[in-house]
């Protein structure tokens, strides 16, 4: 016959199992957020319907039309590099709402530009440090907020949302002069800016591993978990806080920083075995947060001090259940009994420590690491400090392994000449025979349906096989408008077929998965700075791209330079095949575990 603690358990267990926690509140964030890379595409967009219009009145030359596209990758490489740093120190909530306010003044600025173009040269540069700020932060957000089985999915919106803007600019760009289209830009950031506090929460992972604050980081889980009961909250917070250091080892992240659940059964503290190991450790926990507050301790002192407090609290193993009836006593008999005991349980903990401190005043020698392992560093370290640049490039091959395959995709997806495409769109077309500007209008059509078609194929098909189709479309399709542009007797059909080909396959995987994949890669201690990285190679690449557009076509010819890019995305499928792993169904620590590996 089960004791009178089994129905409870059992109880608990299966309300925890039927839980189906909601995701209103997490859709909503990842909606309101999307209005940033919503401006980010409208940002790239803008000079197909607008530069036509500006060469006219401003009699801007081909080559100052080219610089002016160019201008938001200038803007963008300086975004992405202050991103991880601002969205460390400010959080990422207030990252967000930076990025939107500074969108609003680039347009405000280009539509209040005179006839100079000083103006213009201003407010396109600070609109491109805003995207290229937000394309690091809205898809560290994303990442953040989104429930691991939702994390594919989630992590396409960034792109569904860059190609819609870029569907935007285009068919507003058919009814509206520049600076009206440049106003119209000022607006999806300004809602975000407006809505922000009350649909955009702090990410519990910035406010427990970064800014250290246990109850905000409670109060946000529970905000994005509403509907979720208390003990799915906890638990995911014990899983974050536990599994977060991912290059510190179990234990002495377990020990750093112990996260306990407000409510722990009375199977649960004195469990056997290995759940009786395993459990919070209130000494240790206490030794571990008095030598981090102290400031002083270095990490193999603090490992000692813990290990002997823990031994010396572990001698009787269930002390504290044990003392339950008795400070159940005292807290009946007044609020003062229990604020001394706690106060005298305070002092025996640091007591420990001291003495800890003393009998291992000698460093212990370090346990050999398994191979591959990472250097141990404390988790309060790993957590709130990101790694300056220098160490980043003297990191171990598990963390350049991935950087490098994250840096080569961002690369070659501009390489792909998409941005070219986008940019030069109606020029193209224009060459090809079609002098409405509606035909870019679907050559953005095409894009955006295709975008939202392959998002949910992100977790079902997985990220390779989405990345090597991609990249064989993508280069057909650029093989097919070079073709036009050598064959003697052109067929305008040709070249819109090619241009709506190449945009349909980018969105199918070169377009998001690199973005996705950027926040999937890299290990916690490095993801902020690895990003950046990423993010403004990206950028560098664009620039480059699209400055030399011109200058490729005067020395290649259209049909050369088309061609080119064929070879690229050749390259591209190849890399991926060879190189990127697939990560669908894995968890981030599962994907770190393959790079140490290899």
């Amino acid at each position: 016959m089960s004791d009178g603690r089994d129905v409870p358990l059992l109880a608990l267990a299966n309300a925890r199992a039927s839980s189906r926690p909601r995701r209103a509140v997490v859709l909503r964030a990842v909606a309101a957020v999307a209005l940033l890379p919503l401006s980010f595409g409208y940002t790239i967009g803008f000079t197909s319907p607008a530069l036509a219009q500006l060469s006219e009145e401003l009699s801007l030359s081909a080559f100052a039309g080219s610089a002016f596209a160019s201008l938001v990758n200038v803007g963008a490489m300086v975004g992405a590099i202050a991103a991880w740093r601002l969205s460390d120190a400010l959080g990422r909530q207030r990252t967000i709402a930076l990025w939107a306010g500074a969108t609003i003044v680039g347009y405000l600025l280009i539509a209040a530009a005179p006839a100079g173009a000083v103006g213009l040269v201003i407010g396109r540069v600070v609109a491109g440090c805003a995207i290229g700020g937000s394309s690091v932060t809205v898809n560290v957000y994303v990442a953040e907020v989104s429930p691991p089985e939702l994390r594919g999915a989630l992590g396409a919106v960034f792109q569904c949302a860059v190609t819609l803007g870029i569907l935007a600019v285009y068919g507003l760009g058919l009814v509206v002069r520049w600076r009206a289209l440049a106003i119209i830009g000022a607006a999806p950031p300004l809602l975000l800016l407006l809505a922000a506090r009350a649909l955009v929460p702090e990410t519990p992972r910035w406010l427990l591993l970064v800014k250290g604050d246990l109850p905000g980081a409670r109060r946000a889980m529970v905000h994005l978990r509403a509907g979720a009961d208390d003990e799915s909250v906890d638990d995911e917070l014990e899983d974050l806080a536990r599994a977060q250091p991912a290059d510190v080892d179990d234990d002495d992240a377990v020990r750093a920083r112990n996260y306990a659940p407000p409510s722990l059964s009375e199977a649960d503290c004195c469990g056997r075995g290995a759940a009786h190991d395993e459990r919070p450790n209130p000494r240790a926990t206490g030794a571990a947060a008095h030598a981090e507050r102290s400031g002083v301790l270095s990490d193999e002192a603090m490992s000692a001090a813990v290990a002997v407090a823990e031994q010396e609290s572990c001698a009787e193993p269930c002390e504290a259940h044990a003392a339950q009836p008795q400070q159940q006593q005292e807290a009946s008999a007044g609020p003062d009994v229990g604020a001394q005991a706690a106060a005298d349980g305070d002092v025996e903990a640091h007591a420990g420590v001291d003495d800890a401190v003393a009998r291992r005043a000698a460093p212990a020698p370090e346990p050999r690491a398994p191979p591959g392992a990472a250097p141990r560093v404390s988790a309060r370290g790993a957590a709130s400090q990101p790694p300056p640049l220098p160490s980043l490039c003297g990191a171990d091959r598990w963390v350049l392994r991935p950087l490098a395959i994250s840096m080569c995709l961002m690369l070659l997806q501009q390489g792909s000449g998409i941005n070219a495409v986008i940019f030069f769109a109606q020029r193209i077309l224009a060459d090809a025979g079609y002098a409405a500007p509606s035909a870019a209008l679907a050559v953005a059509a095409a894009q955006a349906v295709v975008t939202a078609l392959a998002a949910p194929l992100m977790d079902s098909i997985g990220r390779r096989p989405l990345l090597i189709s991609a990249a064989s479309g993508m280069c057909a399709s650029q093989a097919v408008i070079a073709a036009f542009f050598l064959n003697g007797a052109r067929q305008p059909a040709l070249a819109l077929c090619g241009l709506c080909g190449a945009v349909a396959s980018f969105s199918l995987g070169l377009g998001a998965i690199p973005w996705s994949l950027m926040g999937e890669v890299f290990p916690q201690r490095a993801r902020g700075i690895a990003s950046s990285a990423a993010t403004l190679c990206n950028w560098s690449a664009s620039f480059a791209v699209t400055l030399s557009f011109d200058a490729l076509v005067r020395a290649l010819g259209a049909g050369g330079l088309f061609a080119l890019y064929a070879g690229v995305c050749a390259l591209a499928a190849l890399f991926v095949a060879a190189v990127v792993p697939e990560t669908r169904g894995r968890t981030l620590e599962q994907i770190e575990r393959h790079f140490r590996q290899l």
